[in-house]
């Protein structure tokens, strides 16, 4: 908050940003905020949008931004009459998530020192590419991304991969734009993960059996995440 309250106290703690954030943030959260309290105090189901020229299937389009993310919904608690000014604080909050992942991720996984974690944390949270998606409103996936790694890291150091399965579940009802990158992108992080612990000789300790094992549950906690998350597609 105090990073943007230059900013945001001077427009009335919203941010006037340029590009998709000021030209389809402030509208579709509005539309989906609408939409679902009308859910809730009519029972009404939003199917289509007769907002814009023809219409849109409001599922099919919204599913894209926001409409399965769990972050959108702490937003729709906000009352209506502040929902800019809540938009503001919403997307303070997933920096904060994500840095908090962040710091765990290096503090649990990595033993890193508070101090070095922190910074690095911060680091993450603030980045250039983080900033650089918050014009397009794809907070979800600096919140949730650390957590993704949290989960690989887990599963190889503890052979618990119920994390990893939930982290990347949440990242492709978030986006699954991001989902395919994030996805492919991961391959590459846990086989090099896999490689440094458990080695490709038997130096490390570990048998046959053993290292081949977390791999095969890597694969299968993989596409469990995968699956789960099917129905938005």
């Amino acid at each position: 908050i105090l990073i943007f309250s230059i900013q945001a106290a001077s427009n009335n703690f919203t941010l006037p940003m340029m590009g998709d954030y000021s030209l389809q943030t402030y509208a579709f959260y509005a539309q989906g905020y609408d939409a679902f309290w009308e859910f809730i105090k009519y029972g009404k189901v939003t199917m289509f949008d007769f907002s814009n020229f023809l219409g849109a299937n409001y599922f099919g389009t919204q599913s894209f931004y926001y409409l399965f993310s769990p972050l959108f919904y702490i937003l729709c608690l906000c009352p209506r009459k502040f929902l800019y000014q809540g938009i503001f604080f919403h997307m303070v909050l997933k920096f904060a998530i994500g840095g908090f992942f962040m710091y765990i991720l290096l503090r649990k996984y990595f033993s890193i020192s508070k101090k070095t974690s922190f910074f690095a944390s911060f680091a993450y949270a603030f980045s250039g590419w983080s900033l650089f998606y918050v014009w397009f409103h794809f907070g979800e996936v600096v919140a949730f991304f650390p957590l993704f790694l949290m989960g690989m890291e887990r599963l190889l150091k503890t052979r618990k991969g119920i994390l990893l399965s939930i982290s990347l579940f949440l990242i492709a009802i978030s986006n699954y734009f991001f989902a395919v990158n994030f996805a492919l992108f991961g391959v590459t992080y846990a086989l090099f993960r896999w490689i440094s612990i458990y080695g490709i000789n038997k130096k490390r300790g570990y048998s046959a059996k053993e290292r081949w094992g977390v791999l095969l549950q890597g694969v299968l906690f993989y596409g469990v995440g995968l699956l789960m998350a099917a129905f938005v597609l």
